[in-house]
């Protein structure tokens, strides 16, 4: 039984697949039939094909790989993969450096000795302190009256205890 010859609306859709040798058998002879008897399909058809050749003219690699060339990346790939890795990175090793000086930093307040850490702090000032006494001399068996007593005032500089602050011990001495 013999096929239907093809429409122009029909035909131009298959075009591309016709220059890339894309169609069934039947559908190739069909679409060669209509190029044939119409001008109109032939022009589109010679304007596709021009553009198939101009690409793959200036565009021959793509989607084609050369087989050597993907051997050569496959060989490279794989010895990438199997060779050892000896020197250690150098980003880890910076990395462990910061860690190292962070954690030194926060110990270093618990390191230090609580006396160190409270002397630090500027002493406090030395308020003077005013002592007296009064001396009395009188001697019974003389019979003498008493003489009038005699009063004595030194002054000296006593220390005034430093204020304990929470992280102070209990047991801290004031070496001045």
């Amino acid at each position: 039984m013999p096929t239907r010859p093809l429409t122009c609306t029909q035909c131009q859709p298959k075009l591309l697949a016709y220059v890339h040798n894309q169609l069934a058998d039947s559908d190739r002879r069909r679409v060669a039939r209509h190029l044939n008897d119409c001008p109109v399909c032939y022009a589109a058809y010679l304007a596709q094909r021009e553009v198939a050749q101009e690409l793959a003219g200036t565009i021959p690699s793509i989607g084609l790989p050369d087989s050597l060339q993907l051997n050569r990346m496959w060989l490279a790939i794989q010895s990438d993969m199997n060779r050892p890795r000896t020197i250690p990175r150098p980003q880890l090793a910076r990395m462990g450096v910061a860690c190292l000086v962070f954690v030194l930093a926060l110990l270093l307040p618990w390191s230090l000795d609580k006396q160190q850490v409270a002397l630090a702090v500027p002493p406090p000032p030395r308020a003077p302190v005013v002592t007296a006494s009064l001396n009395v001399t009188a001697s019974p068996e003389s019979g003498r009256r008493a003489l009038p007593p005699t009063a004595a005032a030194s002054s000296t500089e006593a220390v005034i205890p430093a204020a304990k602050t929470p992280d102070t011990p209990s047991n801290v001495q004031d070496t001045r």
